[in-house]
C-alpha cells in the first residue's frame, strides 16, 4: 500500500471512530451537535459515509488482481456517496431505525414542544 493509501486508511479510522463517539452520545460534548439542522445531517450521515468512502478508497489498490473484489467495492463507493448526497445534501428525511435512541427521544420532545407551542 502507498503512503496515500495509508494516510486515507488512517484518517477514515478516525472519522469513523469519531462518527461513532457522537452517535453514542454518552457524555455532553458528544450530544452538542443536536438542535443545529446542518450539524444534525452531517454527525448523522456525512461523516460517516465519508470515514467508510476513505477506508473503501484506501483498500481499493489492495483488489489490484480481484476484479470481483474491485467491482464489489466501487459498488459500495457508490452506494455510500449515493447514501451521502440523499440523505446528507439533499435532506431527504431520515429513517427513524437509523437514528441513535437517545436522539429519537429527545427529538420528539422537542417536536411536541412545537406542536403544542404552535
Amino acid at each position: 500500500m502507498s503512503a496515500a493509501s495509508w494516510a486515507m486508511l488512517v484518517v477514515g479510522l478516525l472519522v469513523l471512530a469519531w462518527s461513532v463517539r457522537q452517535r453514542l452520545g454518552r457524555s455532553t460534548g458528544a450530544r452538542a451537535w443536536v438542535g443545529q439542522q446542518t450539524h444534525e445531517r452531517a454527525v448523522l450521515v456525512l461523516h460517516p459515509a465519508g470515514g467508510a468512502v476513505l477506508v473503501l478508497a484506501a483498500l481499493l489498490p489492495l483488489a489490484h488482481d480481484a476484479p470481483g473484489l474491485r467491482l464489489a467495492l466501487g459498488f459500495v463507493l457508490v452506494l455510500l456517496l449515493v447514501v451521502a448526497l440523499g440523505w446528507g445534501i439533499f435532506r431527504l428525511p431520515l429513517p427513524g431505525w437509523s437514528l441513535p435512541r437517545w436522539y429519537r427521544t429527545r427529538t420528539a420532545y422537542r417536536a411536541r414542544a412545537e406542536r403544542a407551542d404552535g
